[in-house]
């Protein structure tokens, strides 16, 4: 009789042991030494994070850009990771304007600091014939000069500042095509080259050389273009 009561606690606390490590749907993805996979931050934060907060294109972007982010551990609630995200997602789902910045690629100051987390996944997806920055103190000395006063969304794709850079990092993160495309943007203000999405927008009608970035025609120039516009009128 003794033997088959000690056999029985034996065995409840295996299941009890078990029943306590098994994850629910909360956003911790089960224990503290578990992070979430990639699928289900993805699939959380594209549900909670819509709208004006939505932090991704698609759930392919979310993806992407994924594989280049540390995974930390379940029960994360801040440091640049996939499990702080995962978390800051499930919160959004009550709170999105709140949240979703945290959930979000740029970490919202919770799940890491913006230029920490541009900067690990810069130096990771613009690499080799694609690098802009040689390593991090470069691309921190660069990011501390882009403006951080857009909050991130994934319509910010253009204009001179990080959220920007950061939105085609992203894109850049898919692909070596996209990559080669994409990885250009990202780097410090090129005057010299108009075309670059984020650049500072010129916001009248002139641009350099009689271009337009952010107008509806070049008027001052000898053969006026417009890359936002209609025509270029003083050609």
């Amino acid at each position: 009789m003794a033997r088959s009561i000690s056999t029985l606690a034996i065995l409840l606390g295996v299941v009890t042991a078990a029943c306590s490590s098994g994850g629910g749907d909360d956003g911790t993805s089960g224990t503290a030494g578990n992070a979430p996979t990639c699928e289900e931050y993805c699939e959380r934060v594209m549900g909670s994070c819509q709208g004006a907060v939505q932090q991704y294109n698609d759930r392919g972007a979310c993806m992407d850009l994924c594989t280049f982010l540390p995974p930390g551990m379940g029960g994360d609630l801040s440091g640049n990771s996939v499990a702080c995200r995962n978390f800051a997602a499930t919160e959004a789902a009550e709170t999105p304007e709140a949240k979703c910045e945290a959930a979000g690629p740029l970490g919202g100051n919770t799940c890491g600091t913006p230029c920490e987390v541009f900067c690990d996944v810069a130096l990771k997806v613009c690499a080799g014939p694609n690098t802009v920055y040689a390593n991090e103190a470069e691309c921190a000395a660069a990011c501390a000069q882009f403006p951080n006063d857009v909050p991130y969304n994934s319509e910010v794709v253009e204009g001179d500042s990080l959220a920007c850079r950061m939105y085609h990092l992203n894109v850049a993160a898919a692909s070596v095509d996209n990559a080669v495309v994409h990885c250009p943007h990202i780097g410090p203000v090129d005057l010299s080259n108009p075309s670059l999405p984020c650049n500072p927008k010129v916001g009248g009608t002139t641009g350099t050389g009689g271009s337009t970035t952010a107008g509806t025609a070049g008027t001052a120039g000898t053969a006026g273009t417009a890359s936002a516009g209609t025509a270029g009128t003083g050609g």
